[in-house]
């Protein structure tokens, strides 16, 4: 009989352990975004969009916001923050990525990677990647720049040479035989 008294008492006792150390885990796991400056990300998509924004007059009206239309024109920028603040902002990414950093690492794996990040070497990566994530990019748009036309002029060969048969002519699938010549007498 005790023991089966005993069943709920360990059974609470498993789970607040698995509560907790799933806490620890999801504390890691929002140190080591910290230490990653993750939220930068969400506020540059969101300047991005911004900046996009805000040279929509120049595409509209070929000139600044007219007075008639500024009320609107600061009323949709604020629209456009707000939509964006709500599903791209840090307040709406963070519990996701905590989510998703808890889900792929185990809190051991956590504990290493905050070890090195904490670490010289660790830090001095924090510090460098943002420039090497630049050159990166620009490493890339340079070789884009010469793969683009390349590609394009591959797409225009392949489109000619699979043009509709009506501009090419039709293939002989049978040709006619050919005459023989006739031997000549001399």
């Amino acid at each position: 009989m005790r023991r089966i008294a005993l069943l709920p008492l360990v059974l609470c006792a498993s789970f607040a352990t698995a509560h907790a150390d799933e806490a620890s885990k999801r504390a890691k796991a929002k140190e080591m975004l910290v230490m990653l400056h993750t939220e930068r990300v969400s506020q540059q998509i969101t300047s991005n969009i911004m900046k996009q924004a805000a040279t929509m007059p120049q595409q509209l009206f070929g000139g600044p916001v007219p007075p008639e239309s500024k009320a609107k024109f600061d009323a949709f920028e604020q629209q456009l923050q707000q939509a964006t603040e709500s599903q791209i902002g840090w307040k709406a990414l963070e519990p996701e990525y905590i989510d998703l950093y808890a889900k792929t690492y185990t809190e051991p794996e956590l504990d290493a990677i905050l070890t090195f990040y904490k670490s010289p070497a660790g830090q001095s990566m924090l510090a460098k990647s943002p420039e090497l994530s630049t050159q990166s990019v620009q490493i890339v748009q340079a070789k884009m720049a010469i793969l683009q036309p390349q590609l394009q002029k591959l797409a225009q060969d392949f489109a000619q040479s699979t043009k509709p048969a009506a501009t090419q002519p039709p293939p002989t699938l049978n040709p006619a035989p050919k005459p023989t010549p006739k031997p000549t007498n001399p």
